[in-house]
């Protein structure tokens, strides 16, 4: 076999196991990051989940224009339900704002409900309020966490299938930027 041949059958072996990795190297990227979304995932649905014991911690302590706090909070639950949210979603910009909107509505009427909370001083001594809000402090600690490693997850699958040659890779076969919350 003349030497030219033998050259260029190495090169396109070479050029085959690096595109190979890289890859590999992307699909690795996207499993980490589809791992760091579940997990968040999870976090923000043990929160919606807490959110039934908090009204019902409240119901009866919280009355007057305060009451409204408790419907907003139960209102920002009911909407993230009824919104279907998986992993192709993360893909899809429309999708992944209705949820971002969803939860950040969630997050401000907790909070706002929290804040008035300090009104009632008998609020202190329920147990069942109490209780809940230790899991809800601890559940908003986790999430905040979770969100940061999706965070870099997410950017850094994004960085390897936008630059070279993980683009072309990614464009050759489907591979798709996941969409990110902002800093």
């Amino acid at each position: 076999m003349p030497k030219f041949i033998t050259i260029i059958l190495a090169v396109l072996t070479l050029i085959i196991i690096f595109g190979l990795g890289v890859y590999t190297s992307i699909g690795s990227g996207e499993d980490d990051a589809n791992e760091k979304w579940a997990t968040l995932f999870s976090e923000y649905q043990q929160r919606s989940d807490l959110v039934p014991s908090l009204i019902d911690a409240l119901k009866g302590d919280i009355v007057g224009p305060e009451k409204a706090a408790l419907s907003n909070v139960s209102d920002a639950r009911s909407s993230l339900t009824l919104s279907q949210f998986d992993l192709e979603s993360l893909k899809d910009p429309i999708k992944f704002k209705q949820f971002r909107l969803a939860q950040t509505k969630l997050s401000e009427s907790i909070r706002r409900l929290l804040v008035i909370t300090e009104r009632y001083p008998a609020l202190k001594k329920n147990e069942m309020f109490l209780a809940v809000r230790t899991k809800l402090d601890n559940t908003g600690n986790k999430t905040s966490t979770a969100r940061k490693k999706y965070i870099e997850s997410a950017k850094d699958y994004n960085l390897m299938v936008s630059r070279f040659p993980g683009e072309i890779i990614a464009d050759f076969t489907g591979y798709k930027k996941m969409l990110n919350f902002p800093l």
